[in-house]
């Protein structure tokens, strides 16, 4: 496993809870794969590595396990969880029910400027490098635009949520990883700019139903492979 640091930030009297930093670093290297699937996350090598105690190790390992990122094992620490079909289909289940009607809601109030927000991150898209952390940041950004304009503020901080927990970008890392094709995400997304750009929910609903069954269908198929790799039923 690739050694971890603390920010140099984490140490400032001023800075957040150290275990809350502790949190971020093991979060995100599990979510950037650094830390793999079925590693196994030790306390006190945790701490070694982080120079800390293992308090705030061992309540970042808690709250992981709380988010379904880790799982203990007896007393032999925590071990990574591998993702599972079903952490897809409910990613995808809740963005179907809430971002069609939440982004419907927003057509009364669409502008020639945010249709060419939205044309903008899509070049961003198209043009970025092959890297996770980026392409996730422009595909939730692209989302957003019509989210926020919305009438609905339950669905548009229920949305933001959902794009922040480490599952979801889990998954969109092994997108990446796996088959990720820049030019083909922001094709994807031009049904749903022609939509917005004339105003029509029909044709927004019909888009952005075909754009998030597609992606879900893809991150299954290689979930379904990964795991015949590994030699998982």
């Amino acid at each position: 496993m690739t050694l971890l640091k603390l920010p140099p930030e984490a140490r400032r009297l001023d800075s957040a809870p150290l275990s809350e930093h502790v949190y971020q670093v093991i979060r995100d290297a599990i979510c950037d794969g650094v830390i793999k699937e079925h590693d196994h996350l030790v306390q006190n090598q945790l701490a070694e590595q982080l120079e800390v105690s293992r308090t705030p190790v061992r309540d970042a390992l808690l709250r992981l396990a709380q988010e379904g990122l880790v799982r203990a094992v007896s007393a032999r620490g925590f071990v990574v969880k591998a993702l599972t079909p079903s952490d897809i289909l409910e990613i995808y289940e809740v963005r179907t029910f809430l971002e069609i009607p939440g982004s419907i809601s927003a057509i009364p109030f669409v502008t020639d400027r945010l249709v060419a927000r939205m044309e903008e991150i899509n070049r961003g898209i198209a043009t970025s490098p092959i890297d996770a952390s980026i392409a996730y940041d422009l595909n939730r950004d692209f989302h957003a635009v019509l989210l926020e304009i919305g009438t609905n503020r339950l669905i548009q901080r229920t949305l933001a949520d959902l794009w922040e927990l480490p599952v979801s970008r889990r998954v969109f890392r092994h997108h990446v990883t796996n088959q990720f094709d820049a030019e083909a995400m922001a094709n994807g997304h031009l049904a749903i700019i022609e939509a917005v750009a004339a105003r029509s929910e029909e044709s927004l609903r019909a888009a952005l139903l075909a754009h998030l069954e597609e992606a879900r269908e893809e991150a299954s198929t290689w979930l379904s492979a990964d795991a015949l790799v590994a030699g998982n039923p």
